[in-house]
């Protein structure tokens, strides 16, 4: 029974595959398999390369829903395409048929997709490896920001890119880049 470097939890490391990425992880730094598994997202969400074959913007919320305790983070992503390769970024309207996630970016960006991928919620030893960069937003709030005479359509036309002068007013944060 080995014990975990960074939880002190309890683990078996022979009940796992050590081929598999995260159980190597878990066999080189001696993390049980949940802090193994944060290790190794955050390297895929941190190296470029790793990133590129992802293809997916990653998220990190603080909140998740009107019922979200104090401060805990989530991990989501949006994927590129869905079910039969369509893709899931696209320019929604804002109108009776509303996409599910508002999902705002500290950069400007806003995507308003139906899908989004959610891979657990960051334990609290890993925040510092996991900054806050977008917030899940209301319908409101997206109307807002898409009907403001600033707001650009991306060229590809995956998202709206709101000006810093929109994040600024509606949320009192100016545009990172």
């Amino acid at each position: 029974m080995e014990k975990c470097k960074q939880c002190k939890s309890p683990y078996e490391l022979e009940e796992y595959d050590l081929t598999h990425p995260i159980s190597k992880i878990m066999a080189e730094k001696n993390l049980c398999y949940k802090c193994a598994f944060w290790e190794y997202q955050h390297f895929m969400d941190t190296e470029e390369s790793q990133r590129r074959s992802y293809g997916l913007p990653v998220i990190v919320s603080k909140f998740y829903g009107p019922t979200a305790t104090a401060n805990p983070r989530y991990h989501w992503f949006l994927p590129f395409y869905t079910t039969g390769r369509t893709s899931n970024c696209s320019i929604h309207p804002i109108d009776r048929f509303q996409p599910t996630y508002k999902v705002l970016f500290e950069d400007g960006r806003l995507y308003t997709v139906n899908n989004l991928w959610h891979q657990g919620e960051i334990p609290p030893s890993f925040y510092s490896k996991f900054q806050v960069n977008a917030k899940l937003i209301t319908n409101a709030e997206a109307l807002m920001l898409i009907s403001r005479k600033d707001t650009k359509v991306a060229e590809d036309y995956t998202h709206y890119i709101i000006s810093a002068e929109g994040l600024d007013q509606v949320f009192g944060i100016s545009k990172k880049k």
